[in-house]
């Protein structure tokens, strides 16, 4: 395991590796997710609204400007999002894709 995955939960970093676009992609969520190693749920709502791309992140912030005023809003717009009920990301990616779809 890399140094910069020594502070992320498991679960995170295979979803990160799963779903990245690019390496870079998959560096720069790594980073990001770090960021909110203290809270692995926002962690996961952050991954899980990325689709893979930061760039497509970026864009839902910029588009979602009051997403940046309380997390609340990203763990709901995520849910909201997600095709699986994913119980606001407080589990692990694993347990939560295995409900059933939404879509």
């Amino acid at each position: 395991m890399s140094e910069e995955h020594t502070t992320l939960p498991s679960d995170i970093v295979d979803e990160i590796n799963r779903i990245a676009v690019t390496e870079e992609d998959r560096i720069r969520l790594t980073r990001l997710a770090n960021d909110y190693a203290y809270r692995p749920q926002l962690a996961r709502a952050h991954i899980a609204l990325s689709e893979g791309s930061m760039a497509h992140l970026l864009q839902v912030f910029k588009d979602h400007p009051y997403l940046d005023d309380d997390d609340r809003d990203i763990l709901n717009l995520a849910h909201q999002r997600a095709n699986y009920d994913s119980g606001y990301f407080l589990e692990p990616f694993d347990v939560i894709r295995q409900r059933p779809k939404r879509r």
